[in-house]
Parts: C-alpha cells; sequence; structure tokens
C-alpha cells in the first residue's frame, strides 16, 4: 500500500506541476526553459516502451510522432510520422565523410528486401539500381528519368532520359540515347551517341556524336566520331571518323576507314575501306572502293569497283561512271563498262599471270598444260556469234607519217630438233540447220616455212588442196569446178573433173584455160575450134584460148 501511496502522490505532484509551471525537470532543478520536461543524469538512461514487431504494428491509431524500440526484426528505435513507421536506428550508417574499420563483403550501401535503390541529385533522380525483376541500371542526373519498362542500363548526364517503353537499351555518354522513346536493344556509347533515337531498335553506336540524328533507323553500326551522325537508314555499318556522316535514307552500306563514304546521302549497299574511300559517292549503289582514296571522284556512277590505294575513276565523266572497274595501285578507269588493271601512269607497264608467280609476258598462264582464249557462245535464242578482233596499237593520233605497231603470232619455243608449228581453224558448213559445226584446222604454217592450205602437211612453201585465185587467175587442183565470171585464167593441177561454164558471160569475154593434170579437162559443153569442129575436152598439157560468141550463145578457140 505504502509504494501505491507514493506513486499517487508523485501522480498528483506531476499534474500539478505541469498545470502550474508548464515543466518539470527529473535530475535537475533547473530545467531548459524550451522543454517541458527534462532528463538529467550521468548514471542513467530513459527507458522508451520495448515490443515486437507485431505488437508495434498492433498499435491502434498512432499519434504521429509516437516512439517506440522494436525489439526483434530490423530493431531499433521507430516513430510514427502519421502515415507509416519509420526505423530511426543510426547503427552502421554511413557517415557523410565516409567510414572507416568496414569489411569487404559485410558492410555495404543498399537494401536488404527486393526494392530498387535510389539515388537523387536536388531531388531529381541520379541513380537507380532496379530489383531483380526490374534489371534496370542507371546512373548520372536525369539518367533514364522516365523509364517504365525493364532491361536497360543508362550511365551519364542524361542518358536514355526519355527512354519509356524501350527495354533492352544501353547508354553510356553525356545524353547518350536521350530521346529514346520506344526503341529496344540498342547500344550507345559516347557523348550524344544516338541521341535523337526514338522508335529504332538492334542499333549500336560507338563515339561521339555516333548515330546522332538516327531516330527511326534500324540494324545500324557506328563506331567513330561522327559516325552515321545523319542517318535514318536501315542495316548501315560505318568504322571510322565521319564514316556515312552524311547518308540519311541509305540502306545496307558499309565504310570502313575515316571519311568512308562521307557524303553518302541516299545510296545503297555501297562497300568502302579506306581513307577517303568512297567519299564522293552520295545516290548511287553498289559501288566497292578498297583501299586510300580508292573510288573518291565517283558521284553519281553505280556499280563500279575500285581495289589499291589511289584506284579510281578519271575523265570528264568519272563522277558518272558505271559499272567499271580498276584494280592495282594507281589504276585508272575513265570509261563506263570498262576494267583496267594496274597503274595506269605512263612507263608502268603490268604483267598479269594466271597461276604465274613471275609472268613474263602482259599475260602469262602457267605451262603445265594446254591453255586456251575464247569467245563464248552467244546466249540470245536464235542471234548469230560476234566477232572477236586482235588488233595491234595504233600511232599516236595527229602525229606525221607514225607506223602503227606490228601484229606478231608466235607459236611456242622449242628446243634442240623439236618444232612448233601454227594453225588456223574454222568450222566446216554441214548439211542441217541447228548441227554444231566443229572447228577444223584449214591453214597451218610448219617451223620449216611451208604453208599449207586445207594441208596439215605442207610439202611446198605454199601448199594447196584446192582452187587458187590471183584476182581473175585461179588454180584448181583437180576436181569438177565451176567457172566463175570473174575468172580470166583457170589453171588444172590436179586430176581429171568436168568444168563448167560460167552462168553469166558478156560478148568478147576472154577466157584461158591450162591443163596441167594428170588427165583431161572435160567442159559441161562443147566448144568451137578454130577449124569450126566442136570438142568438150582440153587434153593434158595443153592450153585453149577462147572468146565468148554471144550470137550463137557459144564458146570459141582462137589461138
Amino acid at each position: 500500500m505504502k509504494t501505491r501511496t507514493t506513486l499517487s502522490f508523485v501522480c498528483l505532484i506531476f499534474s500539478f506541476t505541469n498545470v502550474a509551471f508548464a515543466q518539470m525537470g527529473i535530475g535537475t532543478t533547473s530545467p531548459d526553459a524550451s522543454s517541458m520536461l527534462e532528463l538529467k543524469s550521468t548514471a542513467k538512461g530513459m527507458l522508451v516502451p520495448r515490443m515486437t514487431l507485431v505488437q508495434k504494428t498492433a498499435i491502434s491509431s498512432p499519434a504521429t510522432g509516437l516512439l517506440v524500440y522494436q525489439t526483434n526484426g530490423l530493431a531499433g528505435f521507430w516513430y510514427y510520422d502519421g502515415t507509416q513507421w519509420i526505423y530511426l536506428s543510426t547503427a552502421n550508417a554511413w557517415a557523410l565523410t565516409g567510414n572507416d574499420a568496414t569489411t569487404d563483403g559485410v558492410n555495404f550501401l543498399g537494401t536488404t528486401d527486393d526494392i530498387p535503390f535510389n539515388v537523387k541529385v536536388n531531388s531529381i533522380a541520379a541513380g537507380r539500381i532496379g530489383s531483380s525483376t526490374e534489371g534496370n541500371t542507371m546512373f548520372g542526373f536525369s539518367a533514364g528519368l522516365n523509364n517504365s519498362y525493364n532491361g536497360s542500363t543508362f550511365v551519364g548526364y542524361k542518358a536514355g532520359l526519355t527512354n519509356s517503353t524501350g527495354s533492352g537499351n544501353t547508354a553510356l555518354g553525356w545524353s547518350a540515347l536521350k530521346a529514346n522513346s520506344l526503341g529496344a536493344n540498342n547500344t550507345a556509347v559516347g557523348y550524344a551517341s544516338l541521341y535523337t533515337a526514338t522508335t529504332g531498335v538492334d542499333n549500336t553506336g560507338c563515339g561521339m556524336y555516333s548515330l546522332y540524328s538516327n531516330a527511326t533507323g534500324n540494324q545500324n553500326t557506328a563506331c567513330g566520331t561522327g559516325a552515321l551522325y545523319t542517318n535514318t537508314g536501315d542495316g548501315n555499318s560505318a568504322l571510322g571518323q565521319n564514316a556515312l556522316y552524311t547518308n540519311s535514307s541509305g540502306t545496307y552500306n558499309s565504310a570502313l576507314g575515316v571519311n568512308g563514304l562521307r557524303l553518302c546521302t541516299s545510296g545503297n549497299r555501297n562497300v568502302s575501306a579506306g581513307y577517303n574511300a568512297l567519299q564522293a559517292v552520295t545516290t548511287s549503289n553498289n559501288n566497292v572502293g578498297i583501299g586510300y582514296t580508292a573510288g573518291s571522284s565517283v558521284t553519281t556512277g553505280s556499280n563500279n569497283t575500285f581495289l589499291g590505294a589511289n584506284a579510281d575513276a578519271a575523265g570528264a565523266s568519272a563522277a558518272t561512271l558505271t559499272n567499271a572497274t580498276a584494280i592495282g595501285y594507281n589504276a585508272k578507269v575513265n570509261a563506263s563498262n570498262s576494267l583496267v588493271l594496274g597503274n595506269t601512269t605512263a612507263g608502268s607497264l603490268v604483267k598479269v599471270g594466271i597461276s604465274v608467280a613471275s609472268p613474263s609476258s602482259t599475260l602469262s598462264f602457267d605451262g603445265t598444260a594446254a591453255r586456251s582464249i575464247g569467245m563464248e557462245r552467244n546466249s540470245s535464242s536464235g542471234t548469230a556469234g560476234f566477232s572477236l578482233t586482235v588488233q595491234s596499237g595504233g600511232a599516236f593520233s595527229g602525229g606525221t607519217n607514225l607506223a602503227g605497231g606490228d601484229l606478231i603470232l608466235s607459236s611456242g619455243i622449242s628446243t634442240g630438233t623439236n618444232t612448233s608449228n601454227i594453225y588456223f581453224q574454222v568450222p566446216t558448213a554441214s548439211g542441217t540447220g541447228t548441227t554444231d559445226n566443229t572447228p577444223a584446222t584449214k591453214m597451218t604454217i610448219l617451223a620449216g616455212g611451208n604453208v599449207g592450205i586445207n594441208n596439215t602437211t605442207p610439202g611446198a612453201t605454199l601448199d594447196v588442196n584446192g582452187s587458187v585465185s590471183y584476182s581473175s587467175v585461179r588454180i584448181v587442183n583437180g576436181g569438177n569446178y565451176q567457172v566463175a565470171a570473174s575468172d580470166y585464167c583457170v589453171i588444172n593441177t590436179g586430176a581429171i573433173g568436168t568444168w563448167t561454164w560460167p552462168t553469166t558471160t558478156v560478148a568478147g569475154k576472154v577466157l584461158i584455160l591450162v591443163n596441167q593434170g594428170s588427165g583431161a579437162i572435160t567442159t559441161s559443153t562443147a566448144y568451137r575450134t578454130a577449124t569450126g569442129t566442136t570438142t568438150s575436152t582440153i587434153a593434158v598439157a595443153t592450153s585453149v584460148q577462147l572468146i565468148y560468141d554471144s550470137v550463137n550463145t557459144v564458146w570459141r578457140k582462137i589461138n
């Protein structure tokens, strides 16, 4: 009873004191004027209500400012801010000036639940590490500020600033991917890389201003300052400072090297590799330039190929050439549909070897097997074949009394007693209209100098198997022969045969027939002798001189 009476008395004292003085001191006779209650001790402390998490949560209508000490879970002081319980414990807190005595793997800055960790500057988002289900990582003032989707990484001032539902994006650098909203799977590394991208997907920019203006283009790759700067097209690749810099709507272009395809705007499927390669191409397609300044003179020409340092188009139409190819250092081509091999500087003779490492001729083939040079058959139905011309060099145009170059046809070098020959082949017409006519040898030049016509083994300097015509003189090697209206003298050197008179004759035409063959010649109709008789025979080792009698339509002998 004594304890209860004493407690009641103290409470009564407290009540009167509170009413009379509105402040009270325990352990002091002069409480601070700003306090209602001051507790003062150097040996004891104040003990607030202690309870479990469940008990704290069960408090009905907690007053704002209510203070308790939670004994389990996240133990420590908690106060109610009018809406929720706030943890007040400062144990293991990170100090503004840094901490010491930390343990790696134990101490950390972050959360212990699956809630994103956020950092702010001036109350504006400046960093975020997403939860396990979100997968976003952002660091930098306003980086990913408007992001509402998962799987993106934004590092840098305003990197990915306006990204809303775009996913799988990565931006590293000042304002990289700043304007992106719906675009996905983009990667931007560098100051303002992919700056204006909005809905494009699968783009990669690496370097200051790379793919800067790309808004809706897809599947582009740019590496280098200003690479693909103005691009909006799809499927382009640029590696090098200002490579494909002005490309706007061009697609599927590839540029490797500083200024490669720099001025291309709407050209498609161009490929460049090397400093300034194809740098002037604007709207043309399907050009290839590989090598230092390769193809740098072409602007609107298409389907050209330049391989080698300084390989380029030349001449007044260089900018617009089409289907032109220049291969080799300083090779220059100045006509469309042309191929140039090697340096075109005067005196720079180029030799081409096919399976030959050290060609000895302008065009050399490997000598271990027979080779052929031919023109393919016409592939157009019902169309005849075209001619192939071989011509030696002409003299300088406008020069006085200058000789043209000789055309030399040579067979292969032989050794010892062996030789080599030259054969000319042409096909002989067949009896049907669709049968292929296989070329056969019609002229032979032997190593000893003998020439055979229709004879592959000539035994004389000129050995002809058949007729020979020297203007109006014709040599016939036996057999039947139709005398031509243009013939003046016909000489037989072969066996017997029948000769037919010319189908067209004029009065007074003279014709000399000589038989030096092995048998008599028979004429198709008889001719009159000088005595008026008729005969149709020209004997061996004889000759007759005839004149045409147009009145009687008969040939008359005049010798």
